[in-house]
């Protein structure tokens, strides 16, 4: 499947795809790739990690992938379980 990356730095950037290829990126410009070219690419999420490298997604936006957490709530006397043992009537 086709990607874009964008070099959003301000100086030429140089990276070594998968496919042993390299391309060097002068500052501002986007190039189509297939995303098998920077698939667990290392040196792809490193630029990527120092703000040097953007992926871009088709509505011409960076592409943030952010990990969402959520912590659990903590239940409410009524929710929680009943501790002891409880009488029959």
């Amino acid at each position: 499947m086709p990607c874009k990356i964008k070099n959003i730095s301000a100086r030429l950037v140089s990276l070594h795809l998968n496919s042993g290829r390299t391309v060097h990126l002068p500052p501002g410009l986007e190039l189509d790739l297939d995303d098998i070219e920077i698939a667990n690419n290392d040196m792809f999420d490193k630029l990527k990690d120092k703000k040097l490298l953007a992926l871009v997604t088709a509505a011409g936006t960076e592409a943030e992938q952010t990990a969402v957490t959520t912590e659990a709530s903590p239940a409410t006397e009524a929710e929680a379980p009943k501790k002891g043992k409880t009488k029959a009537t």
